[in-house]
């Protein structure tokens, strides 16, 4: 009995990780199309490029530390009492760790040091590395990528209040980094892809399941948005924006198939439990590649379709509106007349006295 209640208890977390694998949008396709929004002026007079990257953002950290708390208890091999103290145990180490380190970065470097961008990138990245590393190496893989989302989050929150420039300037050298990397991210997942291991019922069940999820999803998104004043064509442009995955896929699909991998290459005698767990994850890894590769795409398509039915071009404001009547009424007398508006040629001359010969002593004469 207590073998089958762990089995029903890592079968209902291992559900749970494939969700969370697969609900996060993507920020690599989202954040640039709303950005584009931004500059042409859709949707702005109700926020909606803001409010998507918005709830997108907490969507991908709440996705990120579930996925990573779920997949502890999982996929442990360890005893259950150990899997339940797994999850509070992760958030402890994470919350706390996110938190000193992000109030310590208010103090160093200081505000007047003169290369305080540059020290913040550094120490930034290096605190975030050691922390995914770090809970890797103490079992607790969980708590690295909360804690590095906290310290992230603490010490940007008082640069940016005190010091907006050094901010700006360091989340754009964090954004440059992003870009290099990203590309090697897709490619070493779809590397892992290994096409002799995977079945075609795999396939089959993995499509159905992401288009399950993306049609409830779809339909779901209008009652999310019911609180943020949208009208129906607005709400629906929400559900298409949010039918991308990538980023977050890409990151998360490989995680249990690495895992078992690596605790697979330092037994001797090769677990069973953990070769099942392997091809789990090996399934996983399948699924999330379908993923990107069919809602990356077609999301980016239906973004660029349907913004300009959908959205509402941001209205003038009434200066907007009187300056462009003003140059609208230069401009309809001519070239000339914009001229003259400018530099005015018919104005009277001047008349110049002739000289006072009173002013001048009689010993000086005029020829």
């Amino acid at each position: 009995m207590p073998d089958l209640v762990v089995l029903l208890v890592r079968n209902i977390f291992r559900s749970f990780v494939l969700g969370y694998l697969l609900t996060a949008v993507s920020p690599a396709v989202l954040v640039p199309s709303m950005l584009a929004l931004q500059e042409n002026g859709l949707g702005v007079d109700k926020g909606v490029p803001t409010l998507l990257v918005a709830a997108s953002s907490i969507e991908n950290v709440y996705a990120i530390e579930v996925f990573s708390v779920l997949m502890s208890v999982g996929f442990a091999t360890t005893s259950l009492t150990m899997q339940i103290l797994q999850a509070p145990i992760e958030i402890v180490i994470g919350v706390s760790y996110g938190l000193a380190t992000g109030v310590l970065f208010w103090f160093f470097p200081h505000n007047g040091h003169p290369s305080k961008s540059a020290y913040r990138f550094i120490i930034l990245l290096g605190a975030g590395l050691t922390a995914v590393f770090g809970g890797n190496a103490l079992k607790y893989s969980g708590a690295g990528p909360l804690a590095t989302l906290i310290m992230a989050f603490i010490a940007g929150y008082e640069w940016r209040k005190s010091d907006a420039p050094s901010h700006k300037e360091v989340a754009e050298k964090l954004a440059k980094l992003w870009r290099y990397f990203q590309p090697v991210l897709f490619g070493l997942i779809g590397a892992a892809v290994s096409i002799e291991k995977i079945r075609p019922e795999t396939v089959g069940l993995g499509i159905a399941v992401i288009f399950i999820g993306v049609l409830v999803r779809f339909f779901v998104t209008p009652f999310a948005t019911l609180g943020a004043n949208l009208n129906w064509k607005e709400k629906m442009f929400a559900s298409i924006a949010w039918f991308p995955k990538a980023t977050v896929q890409a990151t998360l699909g490989s995680k249990v198939y690495d895992y078992t991998t690596l605790v697979l290459s330092t037994q001797t005698v090769p677990d069973p439990y953990l070769l099942r767990v392997q091809q789990i994850g090996i399934q996983m890894l399948t699924i999330a590649v379908l993923c990107i590769v069919i809602t990356a795409p077609l999301g980016a398509l239906g973004i660029t379709f349907t913004q300009n039915r959908l959205l509402q071009k941001k209205k003038p404001t009434e200066l907007e509106v009187s300056e462009r009547e003003f140059i609208e009424e230069e401009l309809s007398g001519g070239k000339d007349n914009m001229v003259d508006s400018l530099f005015p040629r018919n104005l009277p001359k001047k008349r110049h006295s002739e000289p006072n010969m009173r002013m001048f002593p009689d010993e000086f004469t005029f020829t």
